[in-house]
């Protein structure tokens, strides 16, 4: 087939080849939106739109979109049935993952690393020694102590809100997420921006992931599980459109994460 491709002095240029429409279309020496026209046709539509460039648009996207694909799949990330038939028929792809159990150590890990330096900082009430479980219980009912605890909290929750917004934002990880090498962004590698960081934190927050409450925890965790399970994401990366990268844990990196955790339970021992 040999079409013709309208020029903007009015020309035409022509006869060509589909692979040489290809190859200028490939350098940006021609674009889709131009008119065209072959012998088959009334009358000049764009290029786009007839059959046999339009098919070659097609295939070349899908190819873009499968050499993307593959190199999230080389980096660590899952690469679903969904996602190849959503990328042939030029819908939005976002790699999923599915690593729980290295999202819940990351998170662990972040925790226990605000307990740890907090230890340091403020003064945490300790109950007496040798008390049993009543006495520990009657103890820690007491106002002040309660008191005194829910304002630890509020604190902690404040500067942990604050601080894994600013370092997702900067860095795109936590130190959790950087030790089990897990980097967050959002479609197309773009770093999350400040503001959605702190929202997504603290919708993870108030959900209980975050606020170190057993009940809320007990109900938001199982959830995330599932929509991590089911889709990929957990319901919240969901909710902010957010891209969770995982690069595989060689054992140097297993190493280092036995020894992180080591040192913190090390630290609450003193």
């Amino acid at each position: 087939m040999q079409i013709y491709i309208a020029t903007d002095d009015g020309g035409k240029q022509g006869p060509l080849f589909l692979h040489q429409i290809e190859t200028m279309i490939r350098e940006g020496t021609v674009q889709p939106s131009q008119l065209g026209w072959h012998r088959d046709l009334s009358d000049w539509i764009p290029l786009r739109e007839i059959p046999a460039i339009r098919e070659l648009l097609e295939s070349r996207e899908r190819e873009e979109i499968k050499a993307k694909l593959d190199k999230e799949s080389a980096n660590g990330t899952v690469i679903t049935r969904a996602q190849v038939e959503d990328a042939a028929q030029g819908r939005s792809v976002l790699p999923t993952n599915r690593r729980p159990l290295a999202r819940f150590a990351a998170r662990l890990f972040d925790s226990l690393l605000v307990l740890s330096v907090a230890r340091h900082f403020f003064d945490m009430p300790a109950p007496p020694a040798d008390l049993s479980r009543d006495q520990f219980y009657a103890w820690m009912a007491q106002p002040e102590i309660l008191q005194k605890f829910l304002y630890l909290k509020l604190i902690l929750s404040g500067l942990v809100l604050i601080l894994e917004s600013v370092f997702i934002h900067f860095w795109g990880a936590t130190p959790g997420k950087a030790l089990f090498r897990i980097r967050l962004s959002l479609s197309g590698d773009r770093p999350l921006g400040l503001g959605k960081s702190f929202l997504r934190a603290a919708t993870v927050w108030l959900a209980g992931c975050g606020t170190w409450d057993i009940c809320l925890g007990a109900i938001a965790m199982p959830f995330g599980l599932i929509s991590l399970l089911q889709t990929g994401r957990t319901w919240w990366d969901a909710r902010f459109s957010v891209v969770v990268h995982h690069s595989p844990l060689r054992p140097a990196h297993i190493l280092l994460i036995l020894l992180a955790f080591y040192a913190i339970l090390l630290s609450f021992a003193r």
